[in-house]
């Protein structure tokens, strides 16, 4: 293996995405379409009472939005999908039983391919 596929652009790109990623004080996530979680930054675990990514990747975030905006988050995040950016806002209940109101703003992240 050529050592600089160890630390060319791409791996120096991917690592200042992380550093980005987990420093921004905003809850980020990645969902796929069926609303699974792929990743979430610090700032979003601490919103959700996650002790860790481990522990929710693959879940369904569905299940932390309160019952009354589920329909509506649900609706925003398969609009997402089709290409569109979209805000709400939403009460959520965390893992640990605490609730909290928040702000979303839902955008599309397109492969290299533009899906």
């Amino acid at each position: 293996m050529n050592a600089n596929a160890l630390s060319g652009p791409h791996v120096q790109d991917e690592r200042l995405f992380r550093q980005i990623f987990e420093n921004e004080p905003e809850c980020v996530k990645l969902l796929d379409h069926n609303g699974n979680l792929v990743d979430m930054n610090a700032a979003g675990l601490a919103l959700i009472e996650a002790d860790s990514i481990d522990q929710v990747r693959g879940q369904c975030i569905y299940d932390v939005v309160a019952p009354e905006h589920r329909d509506a988050f649900i609706a925003a995040t398969q609009d997402v999908f089709q290409g569109n950016s979209r805000e709400l806002v939403f009460e959520i209940i965390g893992l640990k039983g605490t609730r909290r109101w928040m702000e979303t703003h839902k955008v599309p992240v397109r492969e290299q391919r533009g899906e």
